[in-house]
Parts: structure tokens; sequence; C-alpha cells
């Protein structure tokens, strides 16, 4: 059914401002009715209290008021069976659904004030109910590898709002990704769902995914104007010069939305303080700052290894069948193999007479005539020079008579370049695309002396040498064609893959964590230690390891931010990077109250993206909102308490620095290539003769070149004649000054400015006069490039520590 509005009311804003507060209810049709609005018609405050801008979600709580007793209604009409059934609209002003929110059927408030009946009603955007909501992919099992964008999008799919029009504003970059205008590095890299399994058959709840992956981005997530917001913090630590980079993406649109988001606040500004009184902290700065990662391996490391998962097929009163979901059964070879026609496979609960359980196996059925049938896995990635230990149970449902020697596993390991077996003492045997060379399996003797008969349960194990190249690995569990028995099955529990990965020599599991620390050498008391929950991967089998673009490859400790081009930290050492830069220095913490829902001269309304500006008392710091207190819109005020995130006096290094090539031209004689005196060569290095000056910046620069180029006593082959003076790029050409000689010698004054030149490390810059010039002597001219580069930060002393079990 379709949601409509049910109910309306509206009022203004002491700044004039238009307000509507509407209810749109599910299964309703007919006419809106008007609610007369209470003292405090609308209310919206920040759900989590604490004060710290690197909450990972903002979700925000709305509070509308109404007297009920002028409206006709109660409390009974806004009762409905599901949380979902009643969408709250705010519109402020000229900026329709500034707010959305579910309306919280658990929350409702009458207050009788003499002949009053004032009804509060409240409305969240649904944040708080993912704790209840498993994470999938849209109501299905998650399944192989996810961008973070994607893994917060199914996260996200039970709140108010979707994400067909959204804004990001996140540029950590790793060496593999594009870091162009609109691009982020959160759909440019993977991880693998398993890294949210509680268990072999549940996920973390929806909450708990997106707080795991904001933390480990240093980003928030939260609603401005209708919208959802991903915004990384550590954006934030920029001058206010500078715009916050960031991109809009409207369905298939994607689109630049970098500007700054400061609230000027003064006595000329849209925003003022309500009482001059401001309460003022001091935030300390630390002694250390932490970050650990922690090793985990995979809850289940082959897919649905546990053979838990698959819908049920059939059911009595000894057993049920299911199917068996990620495991595919085939018949025939390994390297021509078919789907079955005939038979099943699946996974078997059985019961006592009792009813209570007796066993649980996977299972499938022997083919009628000659021919092998087997189950295979899904491909699970291991890394050259890993071992593992594997065991598996297994039986026949019947038993056979006379002795045979049986295929039970098979090991296919596939590399970009090789295909390997694997035999029963562990060796790793090189075989083909066809799987028709040294095919090696683990086989089980049946019916000799002291030897297992088919229905006993036999446990198969193998401890494999080191795996020889990175690559796939499938497990097959066979149902070998002979002996034939009519109604055969084979079963199989129980199974077991323990992959050890090696680091510096050490086995993985004997090591707990990993820590990345700054450590300031000043007696200080505060520390600050926080966890997260992706990393550079050593082993493709751990939670939380990050993989390129292409899915395969795991990143290495090579990330960026865009402002930084040059950097290469490791993804753990940027999370700690954002947290050192805010723990430095000692910041301002400020509780306010504010008049004033505007900002940017009226145009834009406060909200959690917002940054404040102290422009008549502080104007050098830049605070961000560490706890929306509370926003009344029929008073036109709001506080909040105010964390610095920037100063422009101790915050310097590390931000954008104009730097200049300045060049005099050298006085004399020119037959050519002009030659320069240096006044500062800036980022470039000039040639022995200071004629061409080649860029050694780390990264390409977009600027104006100035150049200007005097001289008299010019001598060319003939005249008259056209002399051409270039200035040039390598051999490129950017400008060309043209004159007419018609007498020598003569004088020239030539201007070669150019504007919009990109130039990009190794490139080289001079200015030259074509061959019809005999010899000229020069008597001025400037050279001048002038562009923004970002400064090298100052760090404190640095260190990734292990921790040992």
């Amino acid at each position: 059914m379709a949601k409509a509005e049910k109910y309306r009311y509206t009022f203004k804003s002491h700044e004039g401002q238009t307000c509507v507060v509407r209810f749109d209810f599910e299964g309703f049709t007919g006419t809106s009715t008007t609610l007369v609005g209470a003292a405090r018609p609308f209310v919206l405050k920040e759900f989590n209290t604490d004060d710290e801008i690197f909450k990972p979600l903002r979700p925000q709580m709305a509070e509308m008021s109404f007297i009920a007793s002028a409206s006709g209604v109660s409390i009974d009409n806004f009762l409905m069976d599901n949380d979902d059934d009643i969408i709250v609209y705010f519109d402020f002003g000229s900026w329709t659904n500034y707010w959305i929110g579910f309306m919280l059927q658990d929350d409702f408030q009458e207050s009788w004030i003499n002949t009053n009946h004032i009804i509060t009603l409240r409305a969240t955007e649904g944040i708080g109910q993912l704790k209840d909501v498993e994470l999938t992919e849209s109501g299905t099992e998650l399944n192989g590898r996810y961008t973070p964008l994607e893994l917060i999008q199914y996260a996200m799919e039970q709140t108010v709002q979707n994400f067909s029009d959204y804004k990001v504003y996140s540029n950590l970059f790793h060496s593999s990704m594009t870091d162009t205008s609109t691009n982020t590095g959160l759909d440019q890299c993977y991880v693998d769902a398993k890294t949210f399994q509680v268990n072999p058959s549940e996920y973390d709840d929806s909450y708990l995914a997106l707080e795991k992956i904001n933390k480990s981005w240093n980003q928030t997530l939260y609603m401005y104007k209708g919208k959802w917001v991903i915004f990384r913090q550590e954006e934030l630590y920029v001058p206010y010069s500078e715009n916050i980079r960031g991109y809009r993406q409207n369905g298939a649109s994607r689109t630049s939305a970098s500007q700054r988001f400061d609230a000027l606040v003064g006595v000329s500004q849209s925003v003022k303080p309500i009482t001059p009184e401001m309460l003022r902290f001091i935030q300390r700065r630390t002694k250390s700052d932490t970050i650990q990662f922690n090793f985990e391996r995979f809850d289940e490391i082959v897919c649905n290894g546990s053979f838990s998962r698959g819908d049920l097929r059939s059911s009595s009163s000894t057993e049920k069948i299911y199917d068996l979901d990620l495991w595919d059964w085939k018949e025939g070879t390994p390297g021509s193999p078919t789907t079955p026609t005939t038979g099943s496979y699946g996974r078997i609960i059985s019961y006592d007479t009792n009813g209570k359980l007796d066993d649980q196996y996977a299972y499938l059925t022997q083919k009628s005539t000659s021919g092998n049938r087997w189950l295979i896995s899904c491909g699970t990635d291991v890394l050259k020079n890993e071992t593992f230990l594997f065991s598996i149970d297994h039986r026949f449902k019947t038993t056979f008579a006379g002795t045979a020697t049986l295929f039970t596993v098979s090991f296919q390991l596939v590399t970009s370049t090789n295909y390997y077996t694997l035999d029963d003492d562990g060796t790793w045997y090189t075989s083909n695309a066809s799987w028709t060379t040294n095919y090696k399996a683990l086989q089980t003797y049946y019916n000799g002396t002291g030897e297992p008969v088919p229905t006993d349960w036999v446990s198969t194990q193998v401890e494999a040498k080191s795996i020889p190249d990175d690559g796939i690995l499938y497990i097959l569990l066979w149902m070998p064609d002979t002996p034939l028995v009519s109604g055969q099955e084979k079963w199989f529990k129980n199974l077991q893959l323990d992959v050890i990965t090696r680091f510096n020599g050490a086995n993985i599991e004997t090591i707990e964590a990993v820590q990345s620390i700054f450590t300031k050498t000043d007696t200080l008391r505060p520390k600050f230690f926080d966890e997260i929950y992706f990393d550079d991967g050593l082993s493709k089998l751990y939670k939380g390891s990050l993989y390129e673009d292409d899915q395969q490859t795991l990143t290495d400790e090579d990330w960026h931010r865009y402002r930084y081009s040059s950097e290469s930290f490791g993804f753990r050492k940027q999370n700690d990077v954002a947290h050192w830069s805010h723990n430095r220095i000692n910041r301002n913490k400020i509780d306010v109250s504010f008049y004033g829902l505007t900002w940017s001269s009226g145009s834009e309304p406060i909200g959690l993206i917002n940054t404040i500006r102290f422009v008549d008392d502080d104007p050098n710091r830049i605070y961000g909102i560490a706890n929306l207190k509370e926003m009344d819109f029929s008073s036109s005020t709001w506080s909040a308490t105010l964390v610095e995130v920037f100063n422009m006096d101790d915050d310097a290094t590390g931000s954008p620095v104009n730097r200049t090539l300045s060049l005099t031209a050298a006085g004399g004689t020119a037959i050519s290539i002009i030659n320069w005196d240096v006044i500062s060569l800036a980022d470039f290095t000039a040639n022995s003769v200071n004629s061409k000056f080649t860029f050694a910046g780390s990264t390409s620069i977009t600027t104006t070149i100035t150049c200007t180029l005097q001289g008299n006593t010019l001598i060319t082959t003939s005249t008259p004649i056209n002399l051409d003076i270039y200035l040039r790029k390598n051999s490129t050409i950017l400008n060309t000054q043209t004159f007419s000689v018609t007498n020598n010698p003569t004088a020239f004054d030539v201007n070669l400015t150019t504007s919009s030149v990109t130039i990009a490390p190794g490139d080289e810059i001079y200015v030259d006069i074509d061959t019809d010039l005999l010899e000229c002597q020069i008597t001025g001219g400037v050279l001048q490039i002038t562009y923004s580069v970002t400064t090298a930060v100052t760090y404190d002393p640095y260190e990734d520590k292990y921790i040992y079990k």
C-alpha cells in the first residue's frame, strides 16, 4: 500500500520562515486534517549526545508538539501496527523535506495544561532501529566482496531515506585508485562479506556494520536537507580559504559538490550568540594516539563449509532435507564435468524416535550407472607459502562387500599460470587445465583387516605443504561409482580447513592485533585509543582485509589523502593520522546557544554539516559541531557543543602554501635560448646555464606563467622579416609573439604570459627565439610561476606494534 498525508500543521519561525510538519500514514486515503501547533511545535536534536566529532553515526530525533484539544485528535489516532507506518516530513522555509523520519510508536506523551491537551510525538530516521536488522544484500545473505559504499547502502536500506541522492566527502585513496574530481576511495576497494559474520549463518546487525565501516574510515553519516551525507572528518583539517572536496550522486549522475560549510557567527551575521557568555573547555593534547586492528580469522573459511545453509526441501518426523547453498555437484571427470540430471544432493538433519537431534550432514547420491560424482565448494583465496590443515568426517549410507580404495577428497588449486592437486602426504603436484595429469586425491581403504567398513564415520585428514602460488582453492567431496549399490549415498560432516599464514616468520595465529602509535616526547597524561575493523591485508582469510578494485589484489601500505598526494601510509596509519592531527595540540571545546537557523547570508539552513567561525571574537579557529543538542525552529534558536577542528595559526603546517619560480632575464647577448638569473627556484631545477627549468614537484600543477622579455640591438638574417619568440614546455609551444623587423638593429618588447598551463613533474620550461635571429642584447624581462603546494607535516615518533597472544 502507499502512504498519504493525513495530518499537518504550520507555524512561523521567529526569523519568519514558514515551517510545515506533515504526517503520511500507510494506507490512508482522504483529505488531510490541519492540526494546531503547540509552543515548541518542532524541535530537532542529535540522538547520540557524546561530544565527539568522530562519532560514526549521527542519528537525529524530532519532537513534534501540537494541541490535541484544539485539533480534534488523540494519541490513539497515531497508533499503528508497524514502526514504519507513519513518515514525518518537515519543511523549513524553502527547504522542502529538510528532515524526514519514522514516527516512533513507543514514545508518545500527552500533557494536560489547564484545558489544553498537548500531544508530543517523536520520530527518528530509523538508524537506531538498525540494531535489530541483520546486515543483508537487500534481504538475501551476503556473499562475496563488496565496496564499503555498497555495504553502507545495504545497511541503511530500512531507514527512512534511500541513496538515490546523497553526498560524499571522503578523499582517502590507495595508489591503485583514481583520485580525480568526483571520485572516492569508498567505491574503489572491496572487503569480504565474512568480515561481518558472527557465526557461519549469522551476520552483524546493520547498525554495528555501519559503525565498523565508518570508524575504519574516520567518517560519519547523517541527514542534511533530507539527504544522506557521508563525511570523513579529517576533511575538516583545512584553512577556511580551501573548499571541502566532495561530490553529489543523484541517480546515475555524479557532480562536484565541493564547497565550504562555515556558518559565520557575529553581531552582523545571520547566526548570533543568544548571550555573550559561552562555556569554554580545553581538550588536552594527548601523549599517544593508538589505533588497533585485531587479527580475526573468518568464522567460516569455506563458503557454507558448515553445511548449515539452504532452504527446507522436505520434512518428516525423522528427518528434514535442505538444499545445500554455495556447493555444486558434478559428475564425469574434473576436466569435463556435467551437472547430474538424476539423483540429488543437499543437507539432512535426522532425529531419533523421541524427536531429539540425531545427526546432520551433507549428502549426494550415487550415479545409477558408472561415473563418479562429487560436491565442489566455491573457491577459497589462498596465498603463496600459506599451509593448511584439513579434516572431514564421511561415510556411506549403505555397506558393500569386498575391499576397495576410493577417492574421498581432492583439492584443485588454480593460479594465474598453473594448476595443482594435493596427495595424501600434503605434497602439491602440477596438473593441467583439463586435470588429466597428476590428479591426486585423499583416498580411503575399506573392508580390509582392521580397516573401516563403509557405514563407519571415518575422519580423513591432511597437512598440506606450502602453497606454491597465490590462487583459488576448490574442495571436491567424492561419491565414487564403484561398487554400485542401489540407493547409495555419501555423507560428509565436520569439515575443517585451517589455513596458516606466516608474517615475518611467525604464525599469524600467534598475533592478536597490530597497533599504529604516535607518541609525543612531552610529559603528558591523556592517551587516545580506538579499534578499527579494516586494514591492508596479510591474508585473504582474515576479517577486514582490503582489496583493490580487481577484488583479488590485497591493498598494500600505500594510501594518501588527496591533499597530500605524495604521502604513502598504510590504511591503519592513515586512521591514526586523523586522530593524531586533532589531538596534537590543545583544542577549544565550547558550549553555546545561538539565534539564527540559516547561514551563507540566509541561503542555507543550519545542520550537522556546518563548521562554525566566530568572526568577531575568534576568527582564526574553525569549529565542528560535536553535539547538536537542540534546534528549536519556532524560536529560531539552537544549542551545541563545538570542538575546534582547525587553527589557522597552529595548524598551518600541512596546509596549502604558495611557492614561486621567480626569474629575471640575464642581460647580455642572446642568440637562441634565453638565459635567466634566479631569484627563487621553488620546486624547479635549472640546467648549467640557467636557460631551462625542470619541474621537480611530486604532482602536476596548473597555473599561469607570467613571462615578458625586452631587448635591443636585435640583428636578423635579413630585413624585412617576421621574427618569432616562443614560450615552450618541453618542445610544445605555449605562446608565440611575432613582430616585424624592418631594419637592423631594432628593439623589442614582448609579452608571453600564458594562463591555465599544466606542468607535470619532469616538464621543462624555457624561452627561445627562431633561427632568423643572429644576435640580440637582452635588457630586461621576467619569468614567474606561482602555484600552491601542501607543506610536509612533522609527525611525532611513530611505531607499528604487534600484540601477541
